[in-house]
């Protein structure tokens, strides 16, 4: 018990060695609200490597958030529900952290707006489905358009 105690003990020290306590600790909240799969540990993983300078470089910051984003997405688009509870978790994280840039997933009944949004295969009037985030700087002005899906919805009743 000793040897494997210690042996434990030198893991725990080799990880905290190699990330901050308050990353590690993130880490396993994030673990907990996520299912126990590769996709899901891909995902933290991305997320964990992204977050771990202090500030946050926000010239890379697009290139790496837009591969933790579409990991996001493409994991859990067939459970919006879950997706949605995600990205909330998320983004209140990483807009803790950013300084001078803004991430929201937040558009679902907005009208399409091409300013904000992006879209590839629908061309509807309201926002059906988020694909990836919209990205401000804090003045507002866009850095990285949102994709989203859109279909025409009538106000008929």
């Amino acid at each position: 018990l000793k040897a494997e105690k210690a042996k434990n003990e030198a893991m725990l020290s080799a990880l905290k060695a190699a990330f901050p306590e308050d990353v590690t600790a993130l880490g396993a909240n994030l673990a907990k609200a996520m299912p126990d799969t590769v996709g899901a540990r891909r995902v933290i993983y991305l997320y964990l490597a992204m977050i771990t300078s202090d500030p946050i470089e926000e010239a890379a910051f697009g290139n790496r958030f837009k591969l933790f984003d579409d990991e996001l997405y493409l994991l859990f688009k067939d459970d919006p529900k879950q997706l949605k509870q995600l990205r909330d978790i998320f983004a209140a994280d990483i807009n803790g952290r950013l300084t001078g840039q803004c991430v929201s997933w937040d558009f679902l009944g907005e009208p399409f707006n091409t300013e904000k949004f992006s879209t590839s295969d629908s061309f509807g009037t309201e926002v059906t489905e988020v694909i990836s985030a919209l990205i401000t700087k804090v003045s507002g002005s866009v850095v990285r358009r949102a994709k989203v899906k859109t279909e025409d919805i009538n106000d008929e009743n």
